[in-house]
């Protein structure tokens, strides 16, 4: 593959996956605004907590496992934040009141 092509993809994946943090600080501060600098700070925390666990659990696959472990490893880690979106959305829904 060549270079430029690389370099192009790990532009979009950066854009895009950077892109998310905007978007989740602002549903955070949505939440509780007279708490933003807190929610914020957690927020932050997270990201670096979720970058350890994530590294940690890369290395003890490819410790006892081998490199196609990963995209495994990656998928249920997908898995279980897509159910607790799903299941964080769900439950905002049910505090909002029915119009009519």
């Amino acid at each position: 593959m060549p270079q430029t092509v690389l370099f192009a993809f790990i532009t979009l994946w950066a854009t895009i996956g950077w892109s998310f943090n905007a978007a989740q600080q602002s549903r955070l501060i949505g939440h509780a605004p007279e708490r933003t600098s807190v929610l914020l700070s957690l927020n932050a925390a997270g990201i670096y907590v979720g970058s350890a666990i994530g590294g940690a659990v890369g290395g003890l696959v490819l410790a006892y496992g081998t490199v196609w472990g990963l995209g495994a490893a990656g998928a249920v880690f997908a898995a279980l934040a897509l159910w607790n979106a799903l299941a964080t959305n769900q439950a905002e829904a049910a505090k909002i009141p029915k119009a009519g």
